[in-house]
């Protein structure tokens, strides 16, 4: 990828902060700020029945940076009561501001294999049962950790960094989140494939600093250097991206071989974000220009990576049930696939999610973070239907009945 640099991106991309709107600056907090609304949280949880325990994961490290985050886990048979929050939005002031953003909402039997989705490392246990994980060899869990990175790439990076450019709008403590995420992945990817590049290194180098020392220099020292930040965390990104591409071709080309593997147009995958289209001859520097003359013709957002970064999500597919029809519904693509070895990682992952998302529609759970990737919330969608037609046709009834006429049944009126 010697042809793509930074120099290059420079000269493809505007990150002079006078083009660009910011918003949500960081506010000033302290370590006691981030402990009442720990506090808050936990009281309001504790007191749900069928809240069996709460762990935590990241420490609040910068406050005023940093958010909390919690997984809130529930009894195998616990039923939804009308009025429990499950989102932010019901607490306010400084606890809404530190939580940042939605928690996660589990059961106990879903919690114990919590590896085979999202590999957590520094989990800690904060309220109620101890949880017995269950725990996989180190090998099978760079794999979990792998398959939900690469989830994350095909609909996040770059995009997250890339929009705010493009789009010239820039929501401040979001990006800085989002390049927190980054900077894990990079160090997940790390333990799999030598990725310590000068890259990563730089980006990472150059977001500590900026976290760290946002609140004790002045705003426009602050927001070149969250450009600089920016502009090194879509470098980082495509490198990451071109290094995992070998890395998947050398070690996994066999998982999946749809026949169209060497014909066109590109599989392609539709997103909360826009559309990703996978490639075989991927690189960096022309998805990057393609990525660029769309968003310019057509003010959306299209995306390019490598062929192999889409081949276990066929084995999504395979799997069935509502994730793999979901999966299915999105990808672009137009003759059968052929699979020719099963990746046992990838459809456990798979079953794990269709299991996950059965839970989180049963019991109602709306509001709540989903660990199912790809945005899916279909439950959301459906609910939130059904109770504006419920509405609608209860006040569509009263109107009729000043009318004088019958109401509403299903076969008319």
């Amino acid at each position: 990828m010697e042809e793509f640099n930074i120099k290059i991106l420079r000269e493809q991309l505007d990150f002079n902060i006078a083009a660009s709107e910011f918003t949500d600056f960081p506010q000033i907090k302290s370590i006691s700020n981030y402990q009442d609304a720990a506090k808050n949280f936990i009281d309001y949880y504790t007191k749900i029945k069928g809240v069996c325990a709460i762990y935590g994961f990241g420490d609040g490290s910068v406050p005023g940076i940093s958010d909390l985050d919690f997984i809130v886990v529930l009894e195998d048979h616990y039923q939804h009561r009308y009025g429990t929050r499950y989102d932010i939005d019901f607490f306010h002031g400084n606890t809404k501001y530190v939580l940042f953003h939605s928690h996660f909402f589990i059961n106990k039997a879903l919690m114990e294999d919590i590896n085979i989705f999202f590999p957590f490392y520094a989990l800690k246990k904060i309220y109620g049962e101890d949880i017995p994980i269950k725990q996989h060899d180190q090998a099978e869990l760079k794999l979990f950790c792998a398959l939900r990175s690469l989830d994350y790439l095909i609909v996040r990076i770059p995009a997250l960094f890339l929009k705010p450019i493009l789009n010239k709008k820039m929501a401040i403590r979001k990006i800085m989140s989002d390049m927190n995420s980054l900077k894990y992945i990079l160090l997940y990817f790390s333990e799999i494939v030598s990725i310590n590049s000068e890259a990563s290194i730089h980006f990472i180098s150059k977001l500590n600093y900026l976290r760290s020392s946002w609140f004790k220099n002045d705003k426009t020292h602050n927001l070149s250097e969250l450009m600089s930040c920016v502009e090194k965390a879509i470098y980082a990104s495509y490198f990451l991206i071109g290094e995992i591409a070998k890395y998947l071709e050398l070690n996994y080309a066999n998982i999946v071989l749809p026949n169209f593997y060497h014909t066109l147009p590109p599989v392609g995958f539709r997103h909360i974000e826009g559309t990703t289209y996978f490639e075989k001859n991927w690189d960096a520097m022309s998805s990057l220009n393609r990525t660029i003359e769309v968003f310019h013709e057509t003010n959306k957002y299209n995306h390019f990576l490598p062929f192999n970064f889409c081949r276990h999500l066929f084995l999504y597919v395979k799997s069935g049930d509502e994730f793999g029809n979901y999966i299915n519904h999105r990808l672009i693509y137009r003759d059968n696939l052929k699979t020719a070895d099963d990746f046992l990682p990838a459809l456990k992952r798979a079953g794990y999610i269709n299991k996950y998302i059965d839970f989180m529609n049963n019991k109602k759970i709306i509001g709540g973070a989903f660990f199912a990737p790809f945005d899916y919330r279909p439950a959301l969608k459906k609910m939130r239907g059904e109770y504006k037609y419920s509405i609608s046709k209860r006040w569509i009834d009263e109107k009729l009945k000043e009318f004088r006429l019958p109401a509403i049944t299903n076969g008319g009126w």
